[in-house]
């Protein structure tokens, strides 16, 4: 019985032992198929790596491709889009901007002149129609034209434009330092309405015109070209003469509110923004002609306003403009006492409480100002001209404040001269004055 046990236990362990060695041999065996699967992958990927960056590298040197043009991009691409960050220093980022530019106007006319044989016989120039332009300034200008000009032992065909007057703010006979800058081209037409012969372009050198300027060509074309039948320039004894103008304006600005948040102001300086911002609107409605109703004549230019604000301003336009005065039937006021620099000065100060011409003009600034019951105007030149105040200048500024009801500036005259009266009555102004005008110095004496 001991026998056979023993016996069945050798095989047991046997078996144990031959389980063990299959099982371990298993393990082996899977740990290396795992080991060349995962080491072929590692081959795979690699290769597929080098081909990408060969095929790459091969586009790259024989594919180009417009800026615009659509790719595809995957996601393990180093070339990958950017998107593009907003700028710092845009208009979303600023508290306000402006642009400027310089504002052009530029118009066409045709001349058409028939039966041009009768015309080029008599040997004389002949001049267009007045016509206007741009569309803004309404200039007046014309063509003239000489059919047989004799330069040089020739005849020539001869062309110019002439400016006859300004047409937005001057007056006949003033204007006589005004200058526009223009570029002209003047064309002959053809039979069907195409430049035959042409000068002048919008890239020519500038030409200034002052009124009544003449600028263009004395040998435009030989006379015997223009009439031969090869030009084609007279056609059916009919001859068109076509003129483009650019006229350079002033500079435009634009202003603008920008997206950024300012700064917390201080109530003082939100007040002092609004003030500039109503000088700003009113500054433009002055500027522009659009809704004025009235003009204001000087000797040499006109000025155009707005009854309502004049009136507003001053009770003495108030009461023109109320009144049967003529100033009201016409819708002009005439002023010939004061130079146009004095009344745009004025119009400027009336509109916007202020005028940058106030320091050079305060003597003359005052009268008008006393003339139109500007009382405030009339008080900051009265401020301006006390603190110019000299020996030489003194006297007749005295003088100039007792005739105009200058309070204020005549007691600081008086006090001025009295504490410099030694050098003051040296001066040839003072014994000059206190001759012309004695009863202006009855006031000095009385405060000594």
């Amino acid at each position: 019985m001991s026998g056979r046990n023993n016996g069945a236990n050798n095989n047991d362990r046997e078996h144990r032992a031959r389980e063990r060695e299959r099982r371990a041999a298993d393990a082996v065996n899977m740990n290396v198929r795992e080991q060349v699967q995962q080491q072929a992958q590692q081959r795979q990927q690699m290769a597929r790596a080098g081909q990408n960056a060969g095929e790459g590298a091969h586009r790259g040197a024989i594919e180009p491709y417009a800026l615009n043009s659509p790719r595809t991009m995957t996601s393990s691409s180093s070339h990958s889009l950017k998107r593009k960050t907003p700028s710092t220093f845009g208009p979303e980022n600023v508290e306000s901007w402006a642009s400027t530019e310089v504002e052009q106007e530029t118009f066409a006319f045709l001349w058409t002149l028939k039966g041009y044989t009768a015309l080029s016989a008599g040997n004389e120039e002949i001049k267009s129609p007045t016509f206007r332009g741009g569309p803004k300034s309404l200039h007046s200008w014309q063509l003239k034209m000489n059919p047989k000009k004799k330069m040089d032992e020739q005849e020539f065909f001869a062309v110019h434009l002439i400016l006859n007057g300004f047409g937005d703010s001057e007056t006949p006979g003033g204007g006589n330092t005004r200058r526009l800058k223009v570029r002209f081209q003047i064309s002959l037409l053809d039979s069907e309405g195409r430049p035959g012969k042409q000068a002048g372009s919008a890239t020519m050198t500038v030409c200034e015109f002052k009124r009544y300027s003449v600028w263009g060509y004395d040998k435009f074309l030989a006379s015997s070209d223009l009439i031969a039948p090869t030009r084609r320039l007279v056609d059916e004894d009919t001859l068109k003469i076509h003129c483009r103008i650019w006229i350079e304006g002033e500079l435009k600005h634009k202003l603008g509110q920008g997206g950024a948040i300012p700064e917390k102001l201080t109530e003082e300086e939100i007040k002092k923004q609004r003030l500039e911002s109503l000088q700003d609107n009113f500054r433009d409605v002055l500027a522009d002609n659009s809704f004025a109703d009235v003009a204001l004549v000087t000797d040499s230019k006109t000025f155009m306003a707005h009854k309502v604000i004049l009136a507003a301003r001053s009770s003495v336009f108030k009461a023109m403009f109320h009144s049967n005065m003529v100033e009201a039937a016409n819708n002009s006021v005439e002023i010939n006492d004061f130079e146009a620099g004095v009344v745009k000065a004025m119009l400027e100060y009336m509109y916007t409480g202020e005028t940058p011409s106030l320091n050079e003009k305060a003597t003359d600034l005052l009268q008008i100002a006393e003339k139109y019951d500007l009382a405030r105007l009339k008080q900051d030149c009265e401020i301006a001209i006390s603190t110019n105040l000299t020996v030489d200048n003194c006297a007749e500024i005295l003088v100039l404040a007792h005739l105009h009801n200058a309070n204020s500036l005549k007691t600081k005259v008086i006090e001025f001269i009295n504490r410099n009266k030694d050098d003051v009555r040296k001066t040839p102004t003072f014994e000059r004055v206190t001759l012309s005008h004695p009863l202006v110095f009855v006031d000095l004496y009385l405060s000594q």
